[in-house]
């Protein structure tokens, strides 16, 4: 084409890369884990996808742990439904309090409420069963909410950038 100019994709994905989790292994209380329904874009999980995690850990293969988000506090799922749903997570029975609880092997990241439903929004993109088109819509509005769509001077990008 003439006279458009293209940028690099680095440069696109710069400006979202500034605030990108820090995700650490860490034990947390199965317990404590909230399916929080705004968190997945989705409209019902995928029944094949949660047998092909049982039949997986059935199997003896151990799945990426899930990734969990703290916010104010609080354990928020934000990749891995399937998994949990499955129960193909690496547990470990421990004593903590007064009782016996499970924990989970997890990747745990701090981050706001709108990043928690952008990393949700983001990983339901990235891998797992493909998105339907009616469910980008949310994936859309996440990437909005937690203002990836601004560039570290202030402005907003384009529609080309965002859709890379």
């Amino acid at each position: 084409m003439k006279n458009v100019k293209h940028r690099n994709e680095t440069s696109n994905r710069s400006s979202c890369a500034l605030s990108e989790p820090q995700w650490q292994a860490d034990e947390v209380p199965l317990d404590d884990i909230i399916r929080h329904g705004p968190f997945q874009v989705r409209n019902r999980l995928d029944r094949g996808a949660i047998l092909r995690y049982q039949e997986m850990t059935a199997a003896g293969r151990v799945p990426p742990p899930i990734k969990v988000a703290r916010v104010q506090g609080r354990l928020y799922l934000v990749d891995g439904w399937h998994r949990l749903e499955a129960g193909a997570i690496q547990t470990s029975k421990e004593l903590w309090g007064a009782a016996r609880g499970i924990l989970v092997h997890v990747l745990l990241a701090e981050m706001t409420e709108e990043e928690a439903r952008w990393e949700a929004a983001r990983a339901n993109m990235d891998h797992g069963v493909p998105l339907k088109s009616r469910e980008r819509l949310g994936v859309f509005k996440a990437f909005i909410a937690a203002k990836k769509h601004r560039k570290p001077n202030g402005k907003s990008m384009s529609y080309r950038e965002m859709g890379q």
